[in-house]
């Protein structure tokens, strides 16, 4: 069958023979024809007896999906078992697409090799995992199951691959993510710098805060750190960032490091860095160092960036309390101007809160931001609406129409609004003197679900002052009432 050179071939070869076929040799059939996959013709795919060979093979792996695991525990049916599994994963891949009736196998394959797992070798069982799109949560978790009698056998970067195969699928299996953090802190030598930033932030990815792995990861990236790419630095410093952990020695070192190697930042790795500086409120001379000679790459590479990234750059930077550059302003308003497509209302939310910030009107691009507001308003969350209102506000440029689509969005999602983001839109309505009765009955409704505190501020914002009155004078807002602030 593998000497045969044509597909024609193999079908003669196999034509009325098919009921007769073991489980081998239907397998070695399939994967001869998935080898020809790109010269099948028309004809061939839609042959009698291709469909006759995967009903075949279908029944044959549910023979053994019946057998007993123990049956395969001696070397020689591992091996067969191992070499008919990988068979009809080469014939899943190659084949699923050009013929429909070969996704019949994937579901039993699934099957034989849940059922089956312990007594798979491990390049068997990574290629499991690595099956893209081929195998459903059953087949992961399975895997996972055996992870501690595997795991050891594989390099950093197999281990890493199949970590993120399980990233990628939010399968945050506490069996895997165990025994590699504990490969990762008995081998940490032998990780490279770009494997032990991707490592950590793979797991921060899914939320695992590994204490024994974060700690020695602390100490070995801050001993190594200039063995680290910007990318790397990155990457790391957001890992712990999305974490909330606090780890001054390796996060001065992570700045230390960035500035000796300023010149290979592209915009894109010096803003992700930014990102996870502002986040974790670390203002030092050498963070201003940092963006202060790194300001021209920024300027220059704004375009390039992520929309997401370019608007949340400016309020990062003001966080830390520098002013975003002029020349950055300008090039994020025209990239955004001509793009506007590309940017959610949350991006345009921020960008917005950024040029209030900075206390610059681009009335082109604020235009354009209520333009699509109006149109997108239904998708807004109360965070959006909240800061794209203010935002015009602080410059007196709102519109009608985008008051009202406001209002309309407001009051649907009343519910959602925290303290600080009803204040927000309260104030905003009062600067532009845009009277809306039943947005703010909507607000004080909201309002009477808050504390006295909260309820007083609000009122003030409404100009209510009997209410105000009677709660005391308003406390003040903090990062925590109002996604808006």
């Amino acid at each position: 069958l593998f000497q045969a050179k044509t597909a024609e071939s193999i079908f003669g070869m196999i034509d009325g023979l098919v009921p007769e076929l073991r489980l081998g040799d239907s397998t070695a059939a399939l994967a001869s024809l998935a080898k020809k996959a790109q010269n099948l013709t028309e004809a061939e795919r839609r042959s009698p007896i291709l469909d006759d060979l995967v009903s075949h093979q279908v029944d044959l792996l549910e023979e053994v999906s019946n057998q007993q695991t123990s049956e395969f525990r001696n070397r020689r049916n591992a091996e067969f078992l191992g070499s008919v599994i990988m068979d009809t994963l080469f014939t899943l891949k190659e084949l699923r697409q050009l013929v429909p009736q070969v996704a019949e196998l994937g579901p039993m394959l699934s099957q034989v090799a849940s059922k089956h797992v312990r007594v798979l070798r491990p390049f068997v069982l990574v290629s499991l995992v690595l099956a893209d799109g081929i195998f459903d949560r059953e087949v992961l978790d399975a895997v996972a199951s055996v992870a501690p009698g595997f795991m050891r056998r594989l390099s950093p970067a197999v281990m890493l691959q199949v970590l993120q195969v399980y990233v990628k699928a939010r399968l945050p299996n506490p069996v895997l993510l165990e025994t590699i953090s504990k490969e990762a802190v008995r081998r940490i030598d032998m990780f490279s710098a770009e494997h032990t930033s991707m490592l950590v932030y793979d797991f921060a990815t899914l939320g695992e805060n590994n204490k024994k792995l974060m700690d020695v990861v602390g100490q070995t990236a801050s001993r190594d750190i200039g063995l680290y790419a910007p990318e790397d630095l990155g990457r790391l410093a957001l890992s712990y960032t999305m974490l909330g952990l606090q780890d001054l020695p390796l996060t001065n070192a992570i700045v230390t490091a960035a500035v000796w190697k300023l010149h290979m930042f592209s915009a894109t790795s010096l803003a992700y860095l930014i990102d996870a500086l502002s986040q974790m409120g670390h203002k030092t001379e050498k963070v201003e160092r940092l963006i202060e000679e790194g300001s021209a790459t920024l300027i220059k590479g704004a375009s390039e960036m992520a929309p997401k990234l370019q608007c949340r750059l400016p309020g990062n930077l003001l966080r830390l309390g520098i002013t975003p550059p002029a020349g950055l302003m300008k090039n994020i308003a025209e990239y955004a101007i001509d793009h506007a497509d590309e940017f959610s209302l949350r991006d345009f939310g921020l960008l917005a809160s950024a040029f209030e910030g900075v206390k610059q009107l681009n009335a082109e691009l604020f235009e354009v931001i209520r333009s699509r507001f109006v149109k997108l308003a239904d998708t807004a969350a109360a965070a959006d609406v909240a800061r794209i209102v203010r935002a015009n506000a602080a410059f007196k440029v709102g519109d009608k129409r985008m008051l009202e689509a406001a209002s309309a969005r407001a009051r649907a999602i009343i519910d959602s609004f925290n303290p600080g983001d009803l204040i927000a839109v309260a104030e905003a309505y009062a600067k532009l003197g845009h009277a809306d009765a039943e947005l703010t009955e909507a607000i004080r409704a909201r309002a009477e679900r808050f504390d006295p505190k909260h309820r007083a501020a609000i009122a003030a914002a409404l100009g209510d002052e009997n209410e105000k009155k009677k709660f005391g004078p308003p406390g003040g807002g903090g990062d925590d009432e109002g996604g808006a602030n």
